[in-house]
């Protein structure tokens, strides 16, 4: 098993990172790990999947793993046609219903990551477009002093809401999905532009997320329901600040917890139509929208009391009443 993920030239760039901290830079966190055949990168120690290493993001599944220094090769395996399979070493057989819920949403975190199939892992250089470390990148990193403003995104995370819907978000917020438009500067040329659900546009997240006549149908029907306008909205930043608009702090985690879980839903109707070719349909997204919420509401806050009958009507009067 590897003892240390950063060798060579990096390891000695990385022991640098404790001087810039003083000057408010995060040296570290300018490199990002490219995860290839998943050799040389430590599956829950490492942090390569989000900006959290695993064993941190999910402390009781690390407690149950018989090889906690394993590699993301001993727990991933991606077949030549990209498909993604999880292999688990238990240190006990039977798991609790709550232990399957965080295998789910890990499961689900490692089907969203882009494996560059082929190559060995990697470490990245984020301070420069090329992604190769020079003194002129970091130079103008150290003098710009908005480090954080270039290359970090906040991640808006809610409690209510499971991890992977709080990680596809974030990887929304970075524009790392995988809609058309990415995957084709990525040099993935077999594959169309045009958006799955309208063939009207290019597939991109502003486009899928918004733009797109489906989207909009999603939104104006989501706003008739909690009674809060999302259909006006320019882009993914601007529709996950709307929420900071309300008058109260509750309010506030309520409309968040709608808009994360309607970007979910349109994602997954995304991928049925692209994957299986299953028609769209605005009442279906609708109540996957309102049964999903309530679910995560209903065993992930203190609200457990809320009704269905009064939840369907009106989200925000149900738990604000």
């Amino acid at each position: 098993m590897a003892r240390s993920s950063i060798v060579g030239a990096w390891q000695k760039i990385s022991k640098i990172g404790t001087c810039f901290s003083s000057l408010g830079i995060d040296l570290l966190g300018l490199f990002v790990r490219k995860v290839g055949l998943g050799n040389k990168t430590r599956f829950w120690l490492d942090v390569w999947l989000g900006q959290f290493a695993l064993k941190d993001l999910f402390p009781k599944l690390y407690s149950l793993e018989l090889f906690k220094d394993c590699l993301v090769c001993d727990r991933v395996m991606v077949n030549d046609l990209g498909e993604i399979k999880t292999i688990w070493a238990w240190s006990r057989g039977s798991l609790s219903a709550e232990t399957h819920l965080d295998i789910e949403d890990l499961q689900e975190m490692v089907i969203l990551y882009s494996f560059h199939s082929g190559k060995n892992d990697s470490w990245s250089w984020r301070g420069g477009a090329l992604g190769i470390f020079s003194v002129q990148d970091l130079r103008r990193v150290m003098a710009s002093k908005i480090y954080e403003e270039i290359y970090t995104t906040p991640c808006i995370w809610e409690g209510w809401i499971p991890i992977k819907v709080n990680c596809f978000v974030w990887r929304l917020l970075l524009n790392r999905i995988p809609v058309a438009v990415n995957l084709l500067a990525r040099g993935l040329v077999s594959i169309s532009w045009s958006c799955t659900f309208c063939s009207l546009s290019d597939e991109s997240s502003d486009h899928v997320f918004l733009d797109c006549v489906r989207a909009k149908q999603v939104w104006r029907a989501v706003s008739l329901w909690c009674g809060w306008d999302l259909t006006a909205l320019g882009s993914i930043e601007q529709l996950l600040e709307e929420a900071s608009h309300s008058s109260s702090h509750l309010r506030k985690r309520i409309l968040k917890a709608i808009i994360y879980s309607s970007i979910w839903s349109i994602w997954k109707q995304r991928n049925a139509k692209t994957f299986s070719g299953r028609a769209f349909n605005t009442e279906f997204v609708l109540e996957e929208i309102k049964t999903n919420l309530y679910g995560w509401i209903k065993h992930r806050s203190p609200h457990k009391e809320i009704i269905w009958q009064d939840w369907i009507v009106s989200p925000l009067d149900c738990i604000l009443a």
